[in-house]
C-alpha cells in the first residue's frame, strides 16, 4: 500500500481545517446580522391596522419609551387590513389594554411602533375610531397610524393662514 507523505497530509488538514472554521464564521455572522433569536429571547404580537404610515421592517418597537423589539414582518391581511408581526423582548409586560400606534419617531423620517395603553390614548376622535375598529377578538392587537410630521406641519400651516385671515377681519 502506498501511504501519502507526512507534509501532504498536514496540508490537507490545513485546508480542511481552514474551510471549516470560515463557514462556522460566515454562518454565525449571518445569524448575527438577521439577529436571530436562537435562544427564545422574543415573543412574537400580531397588530391589526388599516394603514402602516411609513413603518418598514426592522424599526423599532417601545414601550414606555425603552426600545423592546422590532417589527418583523408585514403583510396584507383579509378584507384590506395590514397584518404586522412584532418581536418583542420575552422579559416585557404588556400594559393592561395594549394597542399599537405606529408614528414618525424623528424629523427624518424614522418610524417606530409604539405599545401603550388604551386609557392613554390622545383624544383625537379620528385616532379612537381607527383604534375601535381593528380591535379583534383574540391575541391580535388593535393598531393605528399617528399623523406623522408632514401632516401635522400642513396642518400648523392651515391654522397660521386662518389665523392671519382672522386678524385681517379683525382689523377692518
Amino acid at each position: 500500500t502506498r501511504f501519502m507523505p507526512t507534509s501532504r497530509r498536514a496540508s490537507d488538514f490545513v485546508v480542511g481545517a481552514t474551510v471549516l472554521v470560515v463557514t462556522i464564521v460566515v454562518i454565525t455572522a449571518v445569524l448575527w446580522l438577521k439577529q436571530a433569536d436562537l435562544r427564545g429571547k422574543t415573543r412574537h404580537l400580531v397588530v391589526r391596522t388599516r394603514d402602516v404610515g411609513g413603518v418598514a421592517l426592522g424599526n423599532p418597537v417601545v414601550i414606555r419609551g425603552v426600545r423592546s423589539g422590532q417589527i418583523e414582518s408585514i403583510a396584507l391581511g383579509e378584507r384590506g387590513w395590514v397584518v404586522l408581526t412584532l418581536g418583542i423582548d420575552r422579559d416585557v409586560t404588556l400594559p393592561s389594554d395594549p394597542v399599537v400606534l405606529l408614528a414618525a419617531s424623528s424629523l427624518f423620517g424614522e418610524w417606530q411602533a409604539t405599545i401603550t395603553d388604551a386609557t392613554g390614548l390622545p383624544a383625537d376622535r379620528e385616532l379612537r375610531a381607527a383604534i375601535s375598529e381593528s380591535r379583534t377578538s383574540g391575541d391580535t392587537l388593535a393598531g393605528a397610524v399617528l399623523p406623522d410630521i408632514a401632516q401635522l406641519t400642513t396642518v400648523a400651516g392651515r391654522i397660521a393662514g386662518d389665523i392671519a385671515q382672522v386678524a385681517d377681519r379683525v382689523q377692518v
